[in-house]
């Protein structure tokens, strides 16, 4: 059955109860308001799996307009899909993932997507043409480092100035963003506008000695509208927060929350180093993981493609790193099929799920 908002609770309950698998388990908490991130996002459809008044499983159709290379489609994601433990290994993910396909193919969409963390071994299967929806081709990856927000003494040196994004940077930094798009496949047709997605954004620019922006670095914090709670902590995990409270009477971390605490974070939308100078990214970060502590943050995640040579700069950061990997293919037959190989340079927004 099609979700509607009345439903609301009951979602935010069901996937706090059931955390994603992964390296260490997140709850993605989406109360108040269980919707509020699906509408930043573009059209949806959320189907649920009942057993009488006991919900089983959920899914979401969801879909905007984007453009290939120059030609403008709609591109549908499969997004929120969460089956309950005593539910797995039943039909209750197929019959979810054939209404979400069904909603594509009503919606008109050109390209189906979904977006899976490789630790997430159990959701590997649905882009395998095993599970209601045909198979999906890698297209790209991903890495998001999740860093502790620490203020770290650090000068960024006589040749490189950091500073926050102001209102007189804003048109430069919609043109940056703009720019870094431009190349990638399934772009979203409606372009990066500073302060409408729903949270709060804040970035920070480099510039060399002769006042030249060599880097960007914008992130966005959507605590309003999306919390993540930890469930359980991996091993390496467990052991960051025990730095952290080690760290926390010193006033320069703050201490991560113990299980079922909520975890805020800042997520990055826009990573851009001209030159790839690894003292570029690492000022840029300092400065967003400073930022992030004064204001009661846990964790910046750096968001990049797995290949951008910025992945390689934060390596010295404590914290811990996650892969996602991008899978598509068209759903109209008018649009090329993915290539054999993974092609890279898709677009996945990755700071909003």
């Amino acid at each position: 059955m099609e979700a509607v908002e009345s439903d609301g609770p009951a979602l935010v309950e069901f996937f706090r109860s059931n955390p994603v698998g992964a390296d260490s388990d997140f709850v993605l908490d989406r109360g108040p308001d269980f919707f509020a991130l699906l509408r930043l996002r573009g059209r949806f459809r959320t189907f649920c799996a009942r057993s009488g008044d006991r919900l089983l499983g959920v899914a979401t159709a969801l879909w905007h307009e984007g453009v290939d290379g120059d030609r403008e489609i709609r591109v549908g994601e499969v997004v929120d899909l969460r089956v309950a433990q005593t539910a797995r290994g039943s039909p209750v993910a197929r019959s979810l993932l054939a209404s979400v396909q069904r909603a594509f193919q009503e919606a008109g969409v050109h390209w189906y997507c979904a977006t899976i963390a490789e630790a997430n071994r159990a959701a590997r299967r649905l882009v395998e043409g095993k599970a209601g929806l045909p198979a999906l081709a890698p297209l790209d990856s991903f890495v998001s480092a999740h860093l502790l927000a620490l203020r770290i003494p650090h000068a960024a040196g006589q040749d490189l100035s950091i500073r926050e994004v102001g209102l007189e940077d804003v048109a430069e930094v919609e043109a940056r963003v703009a720019a870094l798009r431009a190349p990638l496949r399934l772009r979203p047709a409606t372009p990066f506008r500073w302060g409408t997605s729903g949270g709060e954004d804040r970035g920070w620019i480099a510039r060399n000695g002769s006042g030249e922006t060599v880097g960007l670095l914008v992130v966005w914090d959507g605590s309003d509208v999306r919390r993540v709670r930890v469930d359980r902590y991996s091993r390496g995990d467990a052991l960051l927060r025990t730095f952290t409270r080690l760290l926390a009477p010193t006033g320069l971390v703050t201490p991560l929350p113990p299980p079922g605490g909520a975890l805020r974070l800042w997520a990055s939308r826009a990573v851009w180093n001209r030159d790839g100078t690894p003292a570029v990214s690492r000022a840029l970060v300092v400065a967003a993981l400073a930022a992030a502590a004064r204001a009661g943050a846990h964790v910046v995640q750096v968001n990049s493609r797995s290949d951008d040579p910025v992945v390689g700069h934060l390596r010295r950061f404590p914290g811990s790193s996650f892969r996602s990997r991008l899978f598509g293919r068209p759903g109209d037959p008018s649009c090329p099929e993915p290539p054999e190989r993974e092609a890279g340079a898709f677009y996945a927004e990755l700071a909003l799920v």
